[in-house]
């Protein structure tokens, strides 16, 4: 499916991003290296209540956050425990209109979960409420997952919204398919027609459409930028979270 990539309305300022991590290093690093973009603006927190006050303020000094990367496990307070589910009790916060008399987020449910224990029941949980994606800080082999991270904040400034909608929701359609074939891969769905024009023999995955599957997001990138009908195409690559494993 290509499209023309257009300069979203919404992105003629930069965009303000706020980070949220328990270890203060990591938040703070992470802030860091989004800073390096030249459209980016990035802040740092290590608690929910903490995102919530620097959400308020900003919304009041009308001055509102762009978006928000959020880590799973979360304390509520400076001094609390960390809990599995912090980061999507925020999320569903974000998402309660009526808590707020306005938008604490520029644009609103825009969350991105990066997350250093990925489970394939957290990220149907996390998508099924509203995120926009959710990622691991790690690849299968260990690698770090940070240019993904990056390019999914920049697809969030730039990325035309109704093809971001398609994107999510057609892995919402397939993502079971997925997980029961290509679970704890990286997969590009490519339209059949685009496959054909490229000469690619990937994995069918229906009538309309052939996938990409690597061990990593820089594999399925480096195959398609090898290609020279792929690369110009503007493919989504989607990390396959492998379903955990419950004691009988």
């Amino acid at each position: 499916m290509k499209t023309t990539r257009k300069t979203n309305p919404r992105s003629g300022n930069r965009a303000k991003i706020l980070c949220a991590d328990p270890h203060r290093r990591l938040s703070e690093t992470l802030a860091s290296r989004l800073r390096q973009a030249p459209n980016i603006r990035a802040e740092s927190v290590t608690n929910a209540n903490a995102i919530i006050d620097k959400l308020v303020r900003a919304a009041e000094n009308k001055d509102p956050f762009t978006f928000l990367i959020l880590e799973m496990r979360l304390s509520r307070t400076s001094s609390g425990e960390v809990t599995p589910g912090c980061g999507l009790d925020v999320l569903r916060a974000l998402s309660n209109a009526a808590t707020f008399h306005y938008p604490l987020l520029a644009w609103p449910q825009a969350v991105i979960f990066y997350v250093q224990s990925p489970r394939y029941e957290d990220a149907v949980r996390c998508l099924g409420a509203g995120a926009t994606d959710y990622l691991p800080k790690f690849g299968p082999s260990g690698e770090s997952n940070i240019e993904r991270l990056l390019e999914s904040c920049q697809d969030l400034i730039t990325e035309v919204q109704p093809q971001k909608q398609a994107q999510r929701e057609w892995l919402k359609q397939h993502y079971p398919t997925l997980v029961k074939q290509f679970p704890g891969t990286f997969v590009a769905p490519v339209p059949t027609k685009v496959a054909r024009g490229a000469a690619i023999t990937g994995t069918r995955l229906d009538e309309d459409h052939t996938l990409i599957v690597g061990d990593s997001y820089a594999a399925v990138q480096r195959e398609i930028m090898q290609n020279g009908v792929l690369r110009w195409e503007q493919l989504p690559v989607f990390n396959v979270i492998k379903p955990t494993k419950t004691p009988h």
